[in-house]
């Protein structure tokens, strides 16, 4: 995990970005990607299966509005879908 979260690090530092999607494979892995960037200061979001619609609503909201540059989703055809549909 320390790997991954040093290779998203290094991500995030050298690529010039404007906003970002990044999908994990399990909720778990997701909440730490999102903490690590959010300590980082990197502004970042949870989307994920669990969270109520008006939660998620808040999340796209946040993107759409810039006030949050990157989202961290575990579901990524649900998400991916998600993002389409109310972009």
């Amino acid at each position: 995990m320390r790997l991954k979260l040093e290779a998203l690090k290094k991500i995030f530092t050298q690529l010039k970005y404007e906003q970002a999607v990044h999908f994990s494979n399990s909720k778990m892995h997701a909440d730490s990607y999102c903490n690590y960037l959010n300590a980082g200061g990197k502004p970042c979001m949870l989307l994920s299966g669990d969270l109520a619609q008006s939660e998620s609503s808040e999340v796209f909201e946040s993107y759409r509005s810039f006030s949050v540059r990157t989202i961290v989703a575990t579901d990524l055809i649900a998400a991916w879908n998600r993002i389409m549909t109310t972009w």
